[in-house]
């Protein structure tokens, strides 16, 4: 999609929560209208100079992050580069890692939804994981990681929210 000036733009859905409280499950279900395709957790991506086999579902053979990484250019925007991959207006992320910088571009629109999942739930969830954890010490990550993401969502224009 090009807007007035000829550049092309996009629109990223960023699901805004902690690990292990739906985030990639809601960015699945998003990728399933016609519209949308789901990238995933993208700071899989942050040590790599290649995206072939950062899809968690599909590992290697993935059709889009391997046949992607073919063409793409890393000096350049991914979420408009990916835009214009996928032929989608809207793409769906719950995690950015090193993308951050990439969605303040101007031919990005933000659209953010802050999941939130109960914290004694959270910290359950990691102690299934990882039962060496504490589970009190977990509950207060939890907290600490909420609080520096809402103060960072209250410093966002109040037009990227739905």
């Amino acid at each position: 999609m090009s807007n007035v000036t000829g550049k092309s733009e996009c629109t990223v859905a960023v699901i805004a929560s902690h690990g292990h409280s739906g985030g990639t499950w809601l960015t699945l279900m998003l990728g399933v209208h016609p519209e949308v395709t789901a990238l995933g957790e993208l700071h899989h991506a942050d040590s790599r100079n290649s995206l072939t086999g950062l899809c968690r579902l599909c590992q290697s053979g993935c059709p889009l992050w391997d046949e992607f990484d073919k063409t793409w250019n890393q000096q350049e925007n991914i979420f408009v580069q990916l835009s214009e991959f996928t032929g989608q207006r809207i793409l769906a992320i719950n995690s950015w890692g090193r993308f951050l910088g990439h969605l303040e571009d101007d031919r990005v629109r933000v659209k953010l939804i802050r999941l939130v999942r109960d914290g004694r739930a959270v910290a359950a969830s990691y102690h299934r994981k990882y039962p060496t954890r504490d589970f009190e010490n977990e509950v207060r990550k939890w907290a600490r990681a909420s609080g520096k993401l809402d103060q960072w969502l209250k410093e966002l224009p109040p037009e990227n929210g739905f």
